[in-house]
């Protein structure tokens, strides 16, 4: 799959060829429709934010579920069915840190120890690779990319115009829509 690529603090990102990566236990694999650059991105570009190269970033992110991994209970791979248009969250939720499981995920205390600062998801590896096997480290969902994935808890179905085209990738829209779905279990 194309992802876009930062290898190194200072040097240019590009896009590259890069083996697709499979969903694991309890994730999702969607094909990403529209991708923001945040503020976020760009500390790290600039390294105003720690964070391991090479790296694909993005974590603003809409698509559609293309895959499932196992282990997803029948209510999640039935919401969360093939073809079904989600929105990722701001950040990646965690469902069982302190903060998670009061319903505050944008404080999620795992995300900002283990993705933040090492690129990894929580079971402590990247899910994407350079064809020789070494690591290409992620932000979030590595949403830059033709495909991204994570854990189930980071999307939230949509039905309908929820502002998530990539012709109108607004940020207020993709997190109100991911809050309004996650939080309401619509």
């Amino acid at each position: 799959m194309k992802a876009v690529v930062l290898h190194a603090i200072g040097e240019p990102m590009a896009v590259e060829e890069i083996p697709t990566p499979e969903p694991r236990s309890g994730e999702v694999m969607i094909r990403v429709e529209a991708c923001g650059v945040c503020h976020t991105d760009l500390h790290v570009i600039k390294e105003e934010v720690r964070f391991p190269t090479p790296c694909v970033l993005g974590h603003e992110v809409s698509g559609t579920v293309v895959a499932h991994g196992p282990g997803l209970s029948s209510t999640d791979a039935g919401r969360l069915a093939v073809g079904t248009r989600v929105v990722g969250a701001f950040i990646m939720p965690c469902g069982t840190c302190y903060y998670c499981v009061r319903g505050q995920d944008g404080l999620c205390e795992t995300f900002f120890t283990v993705n933040r600062l090492g690129g990894k998801l929580y079971d402590g590896d990247t899910r994407l690779r350079r064809a020789d096997g070494s690591p290409v480290w992620m932000y979030s969902m590595g949403g830059l990319a033709e495909l991204a994935g994570g854990c189930q808890l980071v999307v939230a179905h949509v039905d309908g115009d929820h502002g998530v085209r990539p012709e109108r990738p607004r940020q207020l829209d993709h997190i109100g829509a991911y809050a309004a779905r996650r939080h309401h279990r619509y």
